[in-house]
């Protein structure tokens, strides 16, 4: 795990900002972040806009990635060989009502196969990123049940600029945003 700040210029990061928070961005609603094909999904509503979907393009704006991919190559001296998911999410702060007691969303792997997840944070938000103890093992469930135990190995505050690199094989989740909008993109790259 490595959080890379201040690699991005400024200009870029108000540039990724300016265009995912802009009017003309599209946008798809997503009636839960984590949920994807569960029953007992968390009802935890977002936008969502995917990029690259199993290693084929699916966005006019995928090139917004191309330097947050650099940066992390030059920062940890890997060289990645394909993008398998690339999308961005956009969360908005939800009451206490809505997300109940535990602010915590579903502790979930980004895909099956070995990877590495790259997240940008946007902007600055609440809504940190936390990664577990626990790590995926080929025929696992890729989300966790809500009743298995797990350490906090790491939180990670969503800072403007900020890349969090992580092996793709650790569960990982966010804390659902009260005060900010929350806006990260999530790379999986191998």
């Amino acid at each position: 795990m490595k959080i890379i700040d201040n690699s991005l210029p400024v200009v870029f990061q108000d540039h990724v900002k300016e265009i995912l928070l802009g009017d003309c961005f599209p946008w798809y609603y997503l009636p839960d972040l984590t949920g994807g094909y569960r029953t007992d999904i968390q009802s935890r509503p977002a936008f969502g806009h995917d990029f690259v979907i199993h290693g084929n393009f699916n966005s006019d704006y995928a090139q917004l990635m191309d330097p947050i991919i650099n940066a992390v190559e030059s920062a940890t001296n890997k060289k990645f060989s394909k993008i398998l998911n690339a999308r961005t999410f956009l969360q908005m702060p939800l009451s206490s009502k809505v997300i109940g007691k535990n602010a915590v969303d579903t502790f979930h792997v980004d895909d099956e196969q070995d990877h590495f997840v790259i997240l940008y944070y946007v902007l600055d938000s609440d809504g940190q990123t936390v990664l577990s103890d626990r790590i995926y093992n080929p025929g696992d469930p890729v989300m966790m049940n809500v009743t298995e135990e797990y350490k906090i190995v790491k939180k990670v505050k969503p800072k403007q600029g900020r890349i969090l690199f992580f092996n793709g094989n650790t569960f990982h989740t966010a804390l659902q945003p009260k005060q900010n909008v929350r806006c990260v993109l999530n790379i999986n790259v191998i």
